[in-house]
């Protein structure tokens, strides 16, 4: 009977190990379940609310911050450099409204007008005149060489203005032509870039969810063998606590032999102190009901030590 107590005691104590561990086991699938609700749609959707909350939280307090923060006076900020576009663009229209003067308009510097030649004249000496033969009115030989002298000067500002436009839309051209291009290499450069990103982001995911898939075939592996030791532990278990059972009930029914059992409920078991013909019936009638709940005992005990040496020996 010690022995079969020792093993009991160490069988429970087996099977509350197995127990923990089945628990921890079932704890680590729990978690890895959840570690891979980021890859569902429920879950990438529980992830952008809780990023979105975390982040208006964040806005209101910074907000608040602002609102109790002194308000400080404005730096002063450096002098930008004019783009060469905005240069262009003031050249262009003043080149434009030169080029659209008429030819017939004389600057100020290209002489007197032909109102005031007779005064010229007059302050500078006598002229020669000369007739045309088509017939036109006379004309002061000095004023035709001063209007040549003004359409030829006004004839070289405009080309110089034409000159200056088309510099001016030449380089507004090359200089959209670079902001163009910039703009395109550092598309290229972003598309690139988020294509790189979303590659290794696939490729992360990949990897994860292999390996979860690995763990939790393992965990699972796990858990099936350790639930089976249990349940071989558990087994055993209870193979010893009803031998423990069955030898109990045959010490009982070996003292009651000598005992007289009445038939009321409770059963009361006594002995009395001298044999009459009716106490020794009734001992024999109680030794009858004794022996036949030993044998079922004893035949259980028997059945059980088979399955023991059955399972023993496959």
């Amino acid at each position: 009977m010690e022995a079969l107590y020792a093993e009991i005691n160490a069988l429970r104590s087996t099977r509350k190990k197995a127990y923990s561990r089945v628990d921890a086991i079932k704890r680590q699938i729990a978690i890895a379940n959840r570690t891979a609700s980021l890859y569902t749609a429920s879950g990438q959707k529980r992830n952008r609310d809780t990023d979105a909350k975390r982040s208006q939280r964040g806005s209101v307090d910074e907000t608040a911050d602002q609102a109790a923060r002194p308000q400080e006076p404005d730096e002063e900020q450096p002098a930008k450099k004019p783009k060469l576009s905005s240069f262009v663009a003031r050249v262009v229209p003043e080149a434009e409204a030169t080029d659209a003067a008429p030819d017939n308009v004389v600057i100020d510097d290209a002489g007197p007008p032909e109102d005031d030649a007779a005064a010229a004249t007059a302050q500078t000496g006598p002229t020669t005149t000369t007739v045309v033969d088509d017939g036109d009115a006379p004309r002061s030989s000095a004023t035709g060489a001063t209007s040549g002298n003004g359409g030829r000067r006004l004839s070289r500002q405009a080309d110089a203005a034409r000159s200056k436009r088309m510099f001016g839309a030449l380089l507004g051209h090359l200089n959209k032509a670079k902001e163009n291009l910039t703009e395109e290499q550092e598309a290229e450069r972003q598309r690139r870039k988020a294509s790189i990103e979303q590659h290794v982001q696939e490729r992360i995911q990949t990897e994860s969810v292999q390996l979860r898939e690995e763990q939790m075939k393992q965990l699972q592996e796990d858990l099936e063998n350790e639930q089976a030791a249990m349940k071989d532990v558990m087994d055993k278990l209870f193979d010893k606590e009803t031998k423990v059972k069955a030898l109990r009930m045959i010490i009982r029914h070996v003292r009651m032999s000598g005992l007289i059992q009445t038939k009321a409920t409770p059963p009361v078991m006594w002995k009395p102190g001298q044999h009459t013909s009716q106490t020794k019936k009734l001992m024999l009638r109680s030794r009858k009901e004794t022996k036949k709940g030993l044998r079922e005992a004893v035949g259980k005990l028997v059945r059980l030590c088979f399955a023991s040496c059955s399972a023993a020996t496959l």
